[in-house]
């Protein structure tokens, strides 16, 4: 296993948020040159690999954006929403907002993306109930590249919030599979699912030439680590067990009690280790 500096995450109180993107640090640069692995243990249910469905929770968090990615990012916990697979977006009357996508776009099976699996990937969840599409009405095809988005209010940060919330899927691609990709990933995130067994591990490799690198994105949305493992350990004693032995080195989901032994007297994480409590993206983790 790659040396890593280890790194442990505890989930404290209801909405305190965990890892949900699986990405090294711009200080792990130099790593990605050679074949780099993270191990990550985690306590959190993986609940299956089922997309634009409510199924899923803080489990589903920890792999979904780094496969499928949303219009936009959320800048750290409700902040503004940060570009991804949309180039620009501009009001209209109303609640109306139009959103032109990248022309260049690709999932990882090659499937060319366009405003029309956009706005079906929004309608669909809608259509479906997923949860937080009561925010929109839905959305219309433009042309090729451009969606009107159209709102159900004007409150404060919902428009960021919904920007960020929708997988976006290839629509054949996903009508043809009919199981909401339950057992294999097809998403234009810079990751790849290429092995999964249900509670017990699913392994993310990155994907080759992805369209994304020619694009500036978020730095948490920048892969530079070849290979992120995570393995489900539901007794938080056993993680703390695996983080401390290097078996991983990543642990996300300890309870306060298995955190204090990574801990100096005065709350300071040990050396060796680092520790956050608000999280959303190993990004913030590993700095």
């Amino acid at each position: 296993m790659r040396k890593w500096n280890r790194i442990f995450a505890m989930t404290m109180a209801a909405g305190c948020m965990v890892a949900q993107l699986p990405f090294s640090t711009s200080a792990y640069a130099e790593e990605a040159s050679k074949e780099s692995i993270l191990v990550v243990g985690t306590s959190l249910d993986f609940q299956g690999l089922s997309v634009l469905t409510s199924v899923g929770g803080a489990g589903g968090k920890q792999w979904k954006e780094a496969v499928y990615p949303r219009l936009a990012t959320r800048e750290v916990t409700a902040g503004d929403a940060i570009p991804v697979l949309m180039e620009s977006i501009e009001q209209q009357d109303g609640l109306i907002y139009r959103i032109t996508i990248y022309d260049d776009i690709y999932d990882s099976d090659g499937n060319h993306i366009t405003a029309e699996d956009v706005a079906f990937s929004f309608n669909y969840a809608k259509e479906n109930g997923v949860s937080q599409t009561y925010n929109y009405v839905g959305m219309s095809v433009v042309d090729e590249y451009t969606v009107d988005l159209e709102m159900a209010t004007d409150a404060i940060g919902v428009l960021d919030d919904t920007l960020a919330y929708v997988e976006i899927v290839d629509q054949e691609a996903f009508e043809e599979d009919g199981t909401n990709f339950a057992t294999r990933s097809v998403g234009c995130g810079p990751y790849k699912i290429t092995d999964f067994v249900d509670g017990s591990y699913y392994t993310l490799e990155k994907v080759e030439n992805w369209w994304g690198d020619a694009h500036e994105m978020p730095e948490d949305l920048t892969p530079n680590v070849d290979k992120i493992v995570f393995k489900y350990i539901a007794e938080a004693s056993q993680l703390a067990i695996a983080l401390e032995s290097g078996t991983v080195d990543m642990a996300i989901g300890l309870t306060g009690t298995e955190t204090d032994r990574f801990l100096t007297e005065d709350g300071q994480a040990l050396e060796g280790f680092s520790e956050a409590h608000y999280l959303s993206s190993l990004y913030q983790i590993m700095m």
